[in-house]
Parts: C-alpha cells; sequence; structure tokens
C-alpha cells in the first residue's frame, strides 16, 4: 500500500513539474510561453489590470520625462501595442512597443498572461478600416 501511494505521489509531483513552463527564445528571434508566440511587428492587445484598481501590474510605460517606469492605469485596457523589441533580463522574458499615442509600454510576459493582462496574440482584435460608402443610384 505505501508503495503505491509514494507512487501515486511521484508521478503528480512529475506532473507539476512538466507541466510549468518558462518562456523561451526560438532560433527566429520570437519568443514562446505557453501556446503564445511572440515576434518583432507583431500586434499584442492589453486586457484588464489584475490590480485592485484593474491597474496593470505587469505592464509598464516608460516615461520619457523622468525616464522611470510607470505602472498604467485602467485606462490603457484595450490598447493594442506593436511589438518593436523581445528579450530577456536573467530568467525573464520581456516585449517592449509602443501603442497608438506612441508611448514605449514594456510588458512581462509570464507574469501578464498568467494574470490575464495580455490577450494572447492569437486573439488580437484590431478594428478594420470603415469601407468607403458610395451611393449607387437605381436607374428607372
Amino acid at each position: 500500500m505505501k508503495k503505491i501511494i509514494i507512487t501515486i505521489l511521484l508521478l503528480a509531483g512529475s506532473f507539476c513539474i512538466a507541466s510549468a513552463q518558462s518562456a523561451k527564445m526560438n532560433p527566429d528571434s520570437s519568443i514562446t510561453y505557453l501556446t503564445n508566440i511572440f515576434k518583432k511587428g507583431q500586434d499584442v492587445q492589453l486586457s484588464y489590470g489584475s490590480g485592485s484598481n484593474k491597474e496593470f501590474e505587469f505592464v509598464n510605460i516608460k516615461n520619457t520625462h523622468t525616464f522611470k517606469n510607470e505602472k498604467p492605469s485602467s485606462d490603457y485596457s484595450k490598447k493594442v501595442i506593436k511589438l518593436n523589441k523581445l528579450y530577456f533580463v536573467g530568467n525573464k522574458a520581456f516585449i517592449r512597443g509602443r501603442n497608438d499615442d506612441d508611448s514605449d509600454v514594456v510588458i512581462d510576459v509570464e507574469g501578464a498572461i498568467d494574470n490575464k493582462e495580455l490577450v494572447a496574440p492569437n486573439n488580437v482584435i484590431v478594428a478594420a478600416p470603415l469601407p468607403d460608402k458610395k451611393v449607387v443610384k437605381k436607374k428607372n
């Protein structure tokens, strides 16, 4: 009976270790985390902040006046970021890009995805431009 319990515990422990993943840099300079692949030039969309007032905990904005990183407020929800840099600091993967107001945005990949602050790249919704409406007159 003890052998069965020990075997079950070992299998459960090895499953937990195998399922814990970290971000990795691919040969094509993209970053993969879980099922998400991030590439330079790609659009990613912020979701909602995971902080107490929906502020972002794993997204920072670089302030060009003070050269410090600041946490964005809930106003940044649903913003689309165009990625221009992918990098690692130690074991942490970061992606950097610009949003529509030209701010530099730095995102901790693992933290933002795990806390649902970042929409998976495959699910980014970018509004398409509206087609020109032309009035067509019917001939009688």
